[in-house]
């Protein structure tokens, strides 16, 4: 069994903003919301995957 979290967000790399800043801001969230999926279900954190997916840019982000 696994699972994967997958997180939608609108956000636009700007000048003083680029893309990896934005992926470094919004990895700790992922990383809480699969702490919680961890004590609701009971897996392993390796069969939680985590996806960040830009929107505005098309641009996806995995973390296993």
């Amino acid at each position: 069994m696994a699972a994967e979290i997958i997180d939608f967000k609108k956000d636009r790399p700007m000048q003083d903003v680029g893309l990896d800043q934005l992926v470094d801001r919004y990895r700790g969230q992922l990383e809480s919301y699969r702490s919680a999926l961890i004590r609701l279900t009971g897996l392993p954190e390796n069969k939680i995957r985590m996806t960040l997916l830009f929107i505005s840019i098309s641009q996806l982000f995995s973390w296993e």
